[in-house]
């Protein structure tokens, strides 16, 4: 299923949601004035739909980040099918310029904004937006995603308008698998007697989660790699 094919699927399923709660907040808030129902359904429908946007937009930016070892908008050279060949000079940092963190940023700000956009001929509410900024750190157990997002929602009393803030944290070691795959292309560029399939395990960096699959067929004479994190991660790269 393409990107956009994903984006919009949980597009629908979020819509679902949106209908669901706010019947139920305009039953919770039916005696109250109807303006000031109409304000809160409006407002708790359009978070709840921007939830599910930053969700699904981070998990399959993560997504394609692994697919294609690491490299989403940074150009590179060395791949083979969108599948980069990674050595020491190639494996992109986890932080800075031009690294994992930044084409992450960069790629989920994007599908959230074409999420929304698609959203706004969907959803019983009309807004206008400005343009979604995201931030994301780690912890050691977590990548924590946090979203400032200008929106003005319109209702029948007027318009109301705020920066939404949202911060979504994924349970996934991505700080730690970075370190060892780092370690991983090291080892296999530097010490000829180091077997990715066999030695993978030995390594300080390595937890008892990460795991590795290896195939030398598909893009012989280069050898297929998969390192799982174990906690939803996976990343696909080639090694010589």
């Amino acid at each position: 299923m393409n990107t956009k094919a994903q984006v919009t699927e949980y597009i629908i399923i979020g819509v679902i949601l949106v209908i669901i709660v706010a019947f139920l907040i305009y039953l919770s808030y039916s005696t109250n004035d109807d303006n000031v129902v109409e304000n809160k359904i409006d407002t708790k429908s359009f978070q709840l739909f921007l939830d599910s946007c930053l969700e699904t937009s981070s998990k399959v930016s993560l997504r394609e980040l692994g697919q294609s070892g690491g490299y989403i908008s940074v150009t590179n050279q060395n791949s083979i099918q969108n599948i980069a060949i990674l050595t020491p000079q190639t494996l992109l940092s986890l932080e800075g310029r031009d690294s994992f963190t930044s084409q992450l940023e960069q790629s989920i700000e994007n599908k959230i904004d074409e999420c929304v956009s698609l959203g706004d001929s969907k959803l019983p509410i009309t807004f206008t937006k400005g343009e979604p900024d995201i931030d994301i750190s780690y912890d050691f157990n977590s990548v924590i995603i946090k979203l400032k997002f200008p929106i003005n929602l319109q209702t029948d009393s007027g318009s109301e308008s705020n920066i939404a803030e949202k911060t979504l944290n994924i349970p996934m070691r991505l700080r730690l698998f970075h370190l060892y795959v780092k370690d991983l292309i090291n080892n296999h560029h530097g010490n000829p007697e180091f077997l990715i399939e066999n030695n993978n395990t030995h390594l300080s960096s390595y937890l008892s989660q990460f795991h590795i699959t290896t195939d030398n067929s598909t893009f012989s004479p280069y050898t297929l790699v998969s390192a799982n994190s174990g906690d939803g991660f996976e990343l696909l790269f080639l090694v010589e």
